[in-house]
């Protein structure tokens, strides 16, 4: 998990001061694509195996909004499980494609 304090720095200077460290931590720009075991998910892009989302029962409703996705991770992680992530390759938009097209 991010301390309180690492992610305070990265959203309260992250836009004035990008080369900040809690920034940098954050996104990993400089980082080689790899999968590797993390501490929390972010929901903003999660695939997951729907067994193993089974497993847990899934997201908690008592969460309306903000860390049910840390909690979903946090739980498919508990019982010896491991959380991962990885960075693909940029993705791309169907404007991005439009513009591959019209320029062959």
């Amino acid at each position: 998990m991010p301390t309180l304090s690492s992610g305070a720095g990265h959203a309260l200077l992250g836009t004035v001061w990008p080369t900040n460290p809690w920034t940098q931590r954050y996104r990993q720009e400089n980082e080689a694509i790899s999968e590797r075991p993390v501490g929390w998910l972010s929901g903003s892009c999660l695939l997951l195996r729907r067994a193993a989302f089974d497993t847990v029962d899934g997201f908690d409703s008592r969460y309306f909004m903000y860390m049910e996705d840390v909690d979903l991770g946090d739980r498919l992680g508990a019982p010896g499980g491991t959380t991962s992530t990885f960075r693909p390759p940029r993705s791309r938009t169907p404007r991005d494609m439009q513009r591959d097209v019209t320029r062959n």
